[in-house]
Protein backbone atom coordinates (compact mmCIF):
# COMPACT_ATOMS: atom_id res chain seq x y z
CA UNK A 1 0.00 0.00 0.00
CA UNK A 2 1.74 3.57 -0.73
CA UNK A 3 1.92 5.88 1.84
CA UNK A 4 0.28 8.78 2.68
CA UNK A 5 2.70 11.17 1.04
CA UNK A 6 2.71 9.01 -2.07
CA UNK A 7 -1.15 8.95 -2.07
CA UNK A 8 -1.36 12.88 -1.93
CA UNK A 9 1.92 13.59 -4.28
CA UNK A 10 -0.10 11.34 -6.95
CA UNK A 11 -3.44 12.86 -6.73
CA UNK A 12 -1.56 16.34 -6.85
CA UNK A 13 0.71 14.75 -10.32
CA UNK A 14 -3.07 13.51 -11.79
CA UNK A 15 -4.40 17.01 -11.09
CA UNK A 16 -1.63 18.57 -12.97
CA UNK A 17 -1.97 16.34 -15.12
CA UNK A 18 -5.33 17.22 -16.07
CA UNK A 19 -4.58 20.73 -16.07
CA UNK A 20 -2.01 20.70 -18.26
CA UNK A 21 -0.15 22.44 -15.27
CA UNK A 22 3.31 19.77 -14.77
CA UNK A 23 5.57 22.30 -15.05
CA UNK A 24 4.04 25.09 -13.44
CA UNK A 25 3.02 23.08 -10.73
CA UNK A 26 6.88 21.48 -10.66
CA UNK A 27 8.33 24.82 -10.61
CA UNK A 28 6.31 25.91 -7.67
CA UNK A 29 6.45 22.95 -5.56
CA UNK A 30 10.71 22.80 -5.77
CA UNK A 31 10.04 26.46 -4.34
CA UNK A 32 7.35 25.16 -1.55
CA UNK A 33 9.42 23.03 -0.47
CA UNK A 34 12.47 24.81 -0.20
CA UNK A 35 11.07 27.40 1.90
CA UNK A 36 9.46 24.89 4.20
CA UNK A 37 12.98 23.04 4.51
CA UNK A 38 14.16 26.72 6.24
CA UNK A 39 14.51 25.54 9.64
CA UNK A 40 12.57 28.10 11.38
CA UNK A 41 9.88 27.56 8.68
CA UNK A 42 9.45 24.13 9.42
CA UNK A 43 9.80 24.36 13.58
CA UNK A 44 6.52 26.59 12.81
CA UNK A 45 4.75 24.46 10.51
CA UNK A 46 5.84 21.42 13.01
CA UNK A 47 5.03 22.67 15.93
CA UNK A 48 1.89 21.27 17.50
CA UNK A 49 1.31 24.29 19.88
CA UNK A 50 0.80 26.44 16.95
CA UNK A 51 -3.29 26.53 15.51
CA UNK A 52 -3.52 25.40 12.61
CA UNK A 53 -5.27 28.60 11.50
CA UNK A 54 -2.25 30.40 12.37
CA UNK A 55 -0.26 28.55 9.86
CA UNK A 56 -2.44 28.09 7.33
CA UNK A 57 -2.26 32.21 7.58
CA UNK A 58 1.64 32.35 7.65
CA UNK A 59 1.50 29.82 4.32
CA UNK A 60 -0.76 31.98 2.85
CA UNK A 61 1.14 35.42 3.60
CA UNK A 62 4.42 33.31 2.37
CA UNK A 63 2.97 32.23 -1.06
CA UNK A 64 -0.10 34.54 -1.69
CA UNK A 65 -0.23 35.06 -5.40
CA UNK A 66 3.10 32.82 -5.96
CA UNK A 67 1.25 29.73 -6.02
CA UNK A 68 -1.78 28.20 -7.73
CA UNK A 69 -4.51 27.64 -5.91
CA UNK A 70 -4.83 24.04 -5.97
CA UNK A 71 -1.51 23.91 -4.61
CA UNK A 72 -2.19 26.19 -1.48
CA UNK A 73 -5.68 23.95 -0.68
CA UNK A 74 -3.34 20.99 -0.55
CA UNK A 75 -0.78 22.64 2.00
CA UNK A 76 -4.46 23.58 3.95
CA UNK A 77 -5.86 20.16 3.36
CA UNK A 78 -2.65 18.69 5.07
CA UNK A 79 -3.06 21.18 7.72
CA UNK A 80 -6.40 19.99 8.28
CA UNK A 81 -5.67 16.74 8.24
CA UNK A 82 -2.79 17.24 10.75
CA UNK A 83 -0.03 16.02 8.26
CA UNK A 84 2.02 18.73 8.28
CA UNK A 85 5.12 16.36 9.00
CA UNK A 86 3.95 14.77 5.58
CA UNK A 87 4.00 18.18 3.63
CA UNK A 88 7.82 17.93 2.51
CA UNK A 89 8.04 13.89 1.69
CA UNK A 90 5.11 14.77 -0.24
CA UNK A 91 6.12 17.45 -1.99
CA UNK A 92 10.06 15.54 -2.73
CA UNK A 93 7.27 12.20 -3.94
CA UNK A 94 5.89 15.04 -6.75
CA UNK A 95 9.19 16.64 -7.60
CA UNK A 96 10.00 12.68 -8.36
CA UNK A 97 7.06 11.48 -10.16
CA UNK A 98 7.44 14.36 -12.27
CA UNK A 99 11.23 13.80 -12.99
CA UNK A 100 10.48 10.45 -14.16
CA UNK A 101 7.83 11.19 -15.90
CA UNK A 102 10.19 13.78 -17.77
CA UNK A 103 12.57 11.15 -18.13
CA UNK A 104 14.72 12.79 -15.84
CA UNK A 105 16.85 11.79 -12.37
CA UNK A 106 18.81 13.86 -9.59
CA UNK A 107 22.13 12.61 -8.17
CA UNK A 108 23.39 12.99 -4.79
CA UNK A 109 27.67 12.31 -5.55
CA UNK A 110 29.54 12.71 -2.27
CA UNK A 111 33.00 11.88 -2.79
CA UNK A 112 35.87 12.22 -0.27
CA UNK A 113 37.65 15.18 -2.48
CA UNK A 114 36.63 17.50 -5.22
CA UNK A 115 36.33 16.00 -8.59
CA UNK A 116 36.68 17.38 -11.67
CA UNK A 117 34.08 18.54 -14.31
CA UNK A 118 35.17 15.56 -16.96
CA UNK A 119 35.02 12.94 -14.21
CA UNK A 120 31.37 14.16 -12.87
CA UNK A 121 30.30 14.23 -16.63
CA UNK A 122 31.73 10.74 -17.56
CA UNK A 123 29.50 9.95 -14.09
CA UNK A 124 26.26 11.58 -15.59
CA UNK A 125 26.98 10.42 -18.89
CA UNK A 126 27.40 6.48 -17.30
CA UNK A 127 24.29 7.23 -14.78
CA UNK A 128 22.13 8.22 -17.53
CA UNK A 129 23.02 5.33 -20.12
CA UNK A 130 22.23 2.39 -17.49
CA UNK A 131 19.06 4.68 -15.94
CA UNK A 132 18.04 5.74 -19.38
CA UNK A 133 17.47 9.01 -18.23
CA UNK A 134 18.34 12.53 -18.36
CA UNK A 135 21.02 12.80 -15.11
CA UNK A 136 21.49 16.12 -13.03
CA UNK A 137 24.25 15.48 -10.81
CA UNK A 138 24.53 17.62 -7.20
CA UNK A 139 28.28 17.68 -6.13
CA UNK A 140 29.47 18.08 -2.38
CA UNK A 141 32.62 17.12 -0.64
CA UNK A 142 32.83 14.90 2.93
CA UNK A 143 36.09 14.71 3.78
CA UNK A 144 35.45 11.96 6.80
CA UNK A 145 34.91 9.57 4.12
CA UNK A 146 38.30 7.78 3.27
CA UNK A 147 38.53 7.76 -0.47
CA UNK A 148 36.28 7.26 -3.07
CA UNK A 149 32.65 8.08 -3.44
CA UNK A 150 29.11 7.45 -2.96
CA UNK A 151 26.31 8.13 -5.50
CA UNK A 152 22.60 8.36 -4.68
CA UNK A 153 20.17 8.07 -7.40
CA UNK A 154 16.72 6.72 -8.34
CA UNK A 155 16.36 5.39 -4.82
CA UNK A 156 19.62 3.57 -5.36
CA UNK A 157 22.88 3.80 -3.26
CA UNK A 158 26.38 3.24 -5.54
CA UNK A 159 28.85 3.16 -2.27
CA UNK A 160 32.42 2.94 -3.80
CA UNK A 161 34.36 4.00 -1.12
CA UNK A 162 37.09 3.10 0.77
CA UNK A 163 35.09 2.58 4.01
CA UNK A 164 32.77 -0.18 2.30
CA UNK A 165 35.09 -2.03 0.51
CA UNK A 166 37.25 -2.17 3.60
CA UNK A 167 33.97 -3.31 5.17
CA UNK A 168 34.01 -5.59 2.62
CA UNK A 169 37.33 -7.09 2.78
CA UNK A 170 36.68 -7.50 6.66
CA UNK A 171 33.37 -9.94 6.07
CA UNK A 172 35.04 -11.97 3.51
CA UNK A 173 38.24 -12.46 5.73
CA UNK A 174 35.50 -13.17 8.37
CA UNK A 175 33.93 -16.00 6.46
CA UNK A 176 37.28 -17.68 5.59
CA UNK A 177 38.29 -17.94 9.09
Amino acid sequence: MATLSARYAAALFTLASEQDLLNVFFEQVVGIRDALTNSDVANLIGNPAVPRTEKRDFLREIFSGKIHDDLFGLLSLMLNKSHEERIVPTLDAFVSMVNDHNGKANAQLVSASQLADTQIDMLKQLLSRKLNKQVDISHRVDPSLIGGFYIYVDGYLIDRTITKQLNDLRSTIEIVL
